[in-house]
């Protein structure tokens, strides 16, 4: 994991003590804008993976459809300390020709809340923006 952290340049590039919760531990930081940055050199095949493992990771991010379009993303929740978690949501959006990245990383007082602003805060920036109905 290490190696490919430092061969992506992902983030700060920290493990923490527990490889599952790297993500969630605030070992490994990453700002949402390296996170969209990644996105889009992962989309576009311009880091050193495969361009099957690229399609594997495409095919299997959950997919949601809105009319005609598609919101590919992963989420993320989990505990900042005892008083604030935090919620992720990353991915992006197919309309047409056009593809929108994103990366969402909000605070709540507990894990409902966190989880319910980063399911809900996303969807509503992304009507106002007119990319979804």
């Amino acid at each position: 994991m290490q190696y490919w952290l430092n061969k992506v340049n992902y983030g700060k590039k920290t493990i923490g003590t527990k490889i599952d919760r790297l993500w969630l531990d605030n070992s490994l930081k990453i700002s949402a804008d390296e996170q969209v940055e990644f996105l889009k050199r992962i989309y576009n095949y311009k880091l050193s993976f495969s361009k099957r493992s690229v399609d594997i990771v495409k095919a299997i991010l959950p997919a949601e459809k809105v009319g005609d379009t598609l919101i590919k993303s992963k989420t993320g929740t989990g505990k900042i300390d005892d008083n604030h978690f935090i919620g992720w949501l990353v991915g992006y959006i197919e309309k047409g020709n056009d593809v929108y990245f994103f990366a969402f990383n909000v605070e709540g007082k507990n894990y409902e809340e966190a989880m319910a602003l980063r399911n809900e805060m996303p969807k509503e920036i992304f009507k106002n923006l007119k990319i979804i109905d």
